[in-house]
């Protein structure tokens, strides 16, 4: 348990220093048919939105074409 810990805070400073190249990292990852790397994408996702998202809203907000709200499955849709 604390290695996920680790490795979360470890996605949140790569969010505040880096949130491009992290959305870059981890929004294709959502698209694979892997089950176990949605799911995990998703956490980590979820952990980076809760703890430094502010660092993240110009980065979604300037990748319209990359985040899309609604889109269907496995698409990231960060007002939900």
């Amino acid at each position: 348990m604390s290695n996920q810990k680790e490795v979360l805070r470890c996605f949140t400073v790569l969010a505040c220093s880096l949130p491009d190249r992290l959305l870059a990292f981890l929004l294709p990852r959502l698209d694979t048919s892997n089950e176990r790397t949605r799911v995990g994408t998703l956490q980590v996702v979820r952990h980076v939105i809760n703890s430094a998202g502010e660092c993240l809203h110009a980065s979604l907000a300037a990748a319209p074409g990359r985040v899309q709200d609604g889109a269907g499955p496995g698409r990231f849709c960060p007002s939900r």
